[in-house]
């Protein structure tokens, strides 16, 4: 493997970050990233959260590149892996934890800016060959995410049941997972009242990272923004 990377466990005291952390249970929010999945060391062709490379392999592909920040994980661990020819080690068993943004504004911003860091990456690697087809994905996520939020503010049963699925994936998390911050005694926990609160809403919370992250990503394609490459040489 090129890097051993490390589980991202999310973890909230408020209702926003609450009901981000149990999203980050579902594919709603991780889609299929093993590094919030994983409850065994496995490999990834992906990408990793926090990892450890060697200081040479790093050097070699240029280290990091802040015109893509924050997206720069993803773009190192793309060239990494490009590089090598081999996956990353997703290592579960060193517990950390990350505190998601704790209001929408906060969350709004974050995934907005993911999703033009994204775009961004995207240029630099393809040199705008991909553009036409990333911005067609980028809208088809947004008009799914559009039919989405109608039908869950539309028809009852379908907010039950996608309730109903976050729960589920949840607690199959903590089932599979002895570190998972609900049975973490060492973490600060949320009121009962806040963590049932954050469920209820957390079908609707679904959409706020989803929207912003695909409008971000079209945004950025249709406007781009000026920065410039700053891959260090040396360490």
């Amino acid at each position: 493997c090129c890097a051993a990377g490390f589980k991202q466990r999310f973890l909230g005291r408020g209702l926003i970050d609450c009901a981000v952390a149990l999203l980050a249970a579902t594919p709603f929010l991780s889609g299929f990233s093993r590094y919030r999945y994983a409850s065994k060391p496995c490999r990834t062709w992906n990408t990793a959260w926090l990892f450890c490379v060697k200081r040479e392999l790093a050097l070699q592909i240029g280290g990091f590149d802040s015109s893509t920040t924050p997206n720069e994980d993803q773009n190192f661990n793309r060239r990494q892996i490009s590089r090598t020819g081999k996956p990353i080690l997703i290592y579960p068993q060193l517990p950390l934890y990350y505190q998601p943004r704790s209001s929408l504004a906060g969350l709004t911003r974050q995934y907005s800016n993911y999703g033009r860091a994204r775009a961004r990456a995207l240029r630099l690697e393809t040199k705008d060959r991909r553009a036409p087809k990333s911005i067609a994905s980028a809208t088809l996520h947004l008009l799914i995410t559009l039919i989405y939020a109608g039908a869950i503010l539309s028809r009852p049963a379908f907010y039950g049941s996608t309730l109903l699925f976050i729960l589920g994936c949840n607690l199959l998390s903590v089932a599979l997972d002895q570190l998972h911050w609900f049975r973490n005694a060492s973490l600060e926990k949320p009121r009962l009242q806040i963590l049932i609160a954050a469920l209820v809403l957390s079908p609707l919370i679904a959409v706020v990272p989803s929207l912003a992250r695909s409008s971000g990503t079209i945004w950025e394609f249709i406007r781009p923004s000026q920065r410039e490459s700053a891959a260090p040489a040396n360490a």
